[in-house]
């Protein structure tokens, strides 16, 4: 007998392949639920590459575990030294693997291929090319912080996603993810410049100066088109009533674009009226977003300080999400917690986006195909969340093996967020 073969028969009588083909399939699930979850927290592309090289340096963990150890139904025993060489007829749960390990293959290959510019190493072959969004179509630059105390950032972070959120009930009114608005802070790029990168006809630009318990707010609507400021208006709120002002702004820029609200409802204010809670979150998400970590111990103290403050429960789910995807024995206890906070943020805040990318998440983690696909579809109603839903709908095209639509979905999702690169990465997988 050959060495070959008698290595081969070893790999199956100790089901080393068995093992691998699961784990390489599973492997490709959680990072699909990994971006989908980066995708809602805006988190940085460390957060995918890391949880990309955790599913590497434990393949071979995988095989060492599967050669030496078998699972019986005593329990796990040491497999014994050696077999007798023989080769025998694959199982039929052997088939079903390798032929879910094949569909994973074919659908790697075609995205690769999908993406060839994503091979090349010249910055022009990655360079996004967004599609025009039209006429009314807007983007909200980072307010600056223009107060003495760097920690005040956190009021202009604020009532930028406050207002982004607000001006999603414009009627007919794109708006650019933050996501990819974000990319201009703190730079001088002139502004017909960052309209044309982002695809966009006006932008919003604004900054805030914190004077004690005063606020000092400016924003300016401008036509890049025409290089014109269509509207601009100076707020001084109390510290309290500062969130109220995001209102004003879009029901502005509604008026001065000749568009509608689409619900009349009074101004929502803020999300919260203990300010400490709410700067605590805000750090708690830009960590998120930049150290690919959300601090579960201080989403919790600003939950304490404010159980009716519905995001943090959002962000404490998708944080214990996170711990589920890369501490599997505990997933079970970690579910439980991130149904919790779900269903708590759903009573306070039931039609929050988060939230359905969320449920999305978890459903599709859980292999519920059907209730995945509905509730990424809820994110299209949501102006700001829509190239969210448009990125999570494409992966669950592509597993289904519908890969035109996926590929479309992931055209609508990069016009509204160019400069998003979990674009890119998605198209690479």
């Amino acid at each position: 007998m050959n060495h070959i073969q008698h290595f081969l028969s070893e790999l199956q009588r100790r089901k080393v392949l068995r093992v691998l083909s699961g784990y390489v399939i599973g492997a490709w699930i959680v990072l699909q639920v990994a971006v989908a979850l980066q995708t809602a927290m805006s988190l940085s592309t460390t957060f995918s590459a890391a949880i990309l090289a955790l599913l590497v340096i434990g393949f071979p963990a995988a095989a060492a575990l599967a050669w030496f150890f078998d699972i019986t139904p005593e329990g796990i025993k040491r497999t014994t030294a050696s077999g007798d060489g023989t080769l025998t007829k694959p199982k039929t749960t052997d088939l079903i693997l390798a032929g879910a390990l094949a569909l994973v293959a074919i659908v790697a290959v075609w995205q690769f291929v999908s993406s060839s510019p994503m091979a090349t190493t010249t910055a022009e072959a990655v360079k996004p090319k967004p599609p025009a969004l039209g006429d009314k179509s807007i983007a909200v630059l980072p307010f600056a912080n223009l107060s003495a105390s760097k920690e005040d950032a956190f009021f202009a972070d604020g009532l930028t996603e406050e207002t982004l959120n607000t001006l999603a009930q414009v009627r007919d009114l794109k708006v650019t993810s933050r996501t990819s608005s974000e990319t201009f802070q703190g730079k001088s790029t002139p502004v017909a410049e960052i309209a044309g990168i982002l695809g966009v006809r006006y932008i919003l630009e604004g900054s805030v100066r914190r004077a004690g318990d005063h606020v000092r707010v400016t924003a300016q609507l401008i036509d890049t088109r025409t290089d014109t400021h269509l509207w601009s208006k100076v707020f001084e709120p109390k510290l309290e009533d500062v969130f109220a002002v995001q209102d004003d702004i879009a029901r502005s820029i509604a008026g001065a674009l000749d568009l509608e609200m689409k619900i009349a409802a009074g101004p929502r204010g803020a999300p919260t009226q203990n300010m400490e809670a709410y700067r605590l979150w805000l750090e708690a998400v830009e960590s998120g977003r930049t150290k690919a970590y959300l601090p579960i111990d201080v989403l919790q103290h600003v939950i304490a300080l404010d159980p009716k403050f519905a995001e943090p429960h959002i962000s404490l789910a998708i944080a214990y999400a996170n711990r589920a995807v890369t501490l599997p024995s505990a997933r079970k206890d970690v579910f439980r917690v991130v149904k919790q906070e779900a269903a708590r943020a759903t009573e306070l805040k039931p039609n929050f986006p988060g939230l359905h990318l969320l449920r999305g998440s978890i459903a599709f983690y859980q292999l519920k195909w059907n209730i995945a696909e509905q509730e990424f579809k809820q994110l299209l109603d949501f102006e700001p969340a829509r190239s969210m839903g448009c990125m999570a709908l494409a992966w669950e095209a592509a597993r289904s093996g519908k890969f035109e639509v996926a590929s479309r979905r992931l055209d609508e999702g990069q016009a509204l967020d160019p400069l998003n690169r979990n674009y890119q990465i998605v198209r690479f997988l």
